[in-house]
């Protein structure tokens, strides 16, 4: 498989005071068993809003990437392929990691060619684009 470009999906909350960012585009098959790289430019901007969430590193958060992209992946029948993640910020709680699951199963479905993810979480809507491209989804 070629490199994809990224797909950014931005999920918020109804309140607005929640939500994620992350960027991620599809590698290449799997190297060693890594299947989740970051970019050169990468930091992790993700303020956790309860105390344990506020202790979370960089680790903990990749937890949620790669349970969403996994399920993803699964869903589509397709074996997991590396990617790189360029992009994650956001403010969320520890109970709300499958927030970010959700923005990263949005972001490698798109990638492996669904039109439109079906996967939604009462009272958060998301919004994507592939960089590089004027057309975005949204619910």
């Amino acid at each position: 498989m070629n490199k994809s470009s990224p797909c950014r999906v931005r999920v918020q909350h109804e309140g607005g005071d929640r939500w994620v960012v992350l960027a991620l585009a599809l590698q290449a098959d799997a190297e060693e068993g890594r299947f989740i790289d970051y970019s050169a430019h990468f930091a992790c901007q993700m303020d956790g809003l309860d105390e344990p969430a506020s202790n979370y590193t960089l680790k903990n958060w990749e937890s949620g990437i790669l349970s969403g992209a996994y399920f993803a992946f699964r869903k589509q029948r397709k074996a997991p392929i590396r990617f790189l993640v360029s992009e994650l910020r956001g403010r969320l709680r520890a109970e709300e990691m499958e927030i970010l699951a959700l923005a990263s199963t949005i972001a490698v479905s798109l990638l492996l060619g669904s039109e439109k993810s079906d996967c939604q979480i009462a009272g958060w809507t998301y919004k994507t684009e592939i960089v590089g491209q004027a057309a975005a989804l949204s619910t």
